[in-house]
C-alpha cells in the first residue's frame, strides 16, 4: 500500500473519529474529502456510499465537487454531466476548473473545450484572439 493510500485511510479514520466524538454529521467538505480518500485508498464500496450520500444531500450546492469525484474515478461522462449541473447551479467551484488537477485530466477531451467556451473561460492550449 502506498503512502497516499495510507494517508487517505488515516484521513477517513480521523473524520470518523471526529464524528463519533463530537456527535455531528460530516459537513459537505468533510464528506467530499472522505469520498475522495476512500476512492484513493481503494475502498470502492465505501467510496460509492460516500458519493451517494454527497449527491443525495448536496447535489444542488456541490455539483462541482461531485464532478471532481467522478474525475478522480476516471468517469468522463459523469464528470461532464456534473460540470454541466455545476454551471446550471452557478456553483462557485467552476472558477477552479483551469487549475484543478482532477478536472484537467480531461483537457484534451473535446467536451472540456466546449464547456470552457460555454462558461466563458479560455480553452487551455488555444491562443485567444486579441
Amino acid at each position: 500500500m502506498g503512502l497516499g493510500s495510507r494517508f487517505c485511510e488515516r484521513l477517513v479514520q480521523h473524520l470518523d473519529e471526529r464524528r463519533a466524538i463530537i456527535g455531528v454529521r460530516l459537513t459537505f467538505v468533510e464528506l467530499t474529502a472522505r469520498a475522495a480518500a476512500l476512492q484513493i485508498a481503494g475502498d470502492q464500496n465505501a467510496a460509492d456510499a460516500a458519493l451517494r450520500t454527497l449527491i443525495e444531500k448536496y447535489a444542488a450546492i456541490e455539483a462541482y465537487q461531485i464532478a471532481q469525484l467522478y474525475a478522480l474515478r476516471n468517469d468522463a461522462s459523469a464528470t461532464f454531466e456534473w460540470l454541466d449541473r455545476s454551471w446550471s447551479n452557478r456553483d462557485e467551484g467552476i472558477q477552479l476548473i483551469l487549475y484543478d488537477p482532477f478536472i484537467l485530466r480531461y483537457k484534451d477531451d473535446p467536451r472540456f473545450a466546449a464547456f470552457c467556451r460555454k462558461v466563458g473561460l479560455p480553452v487551455p492550449g488555444v491562443r485567444q484572439r486579441t
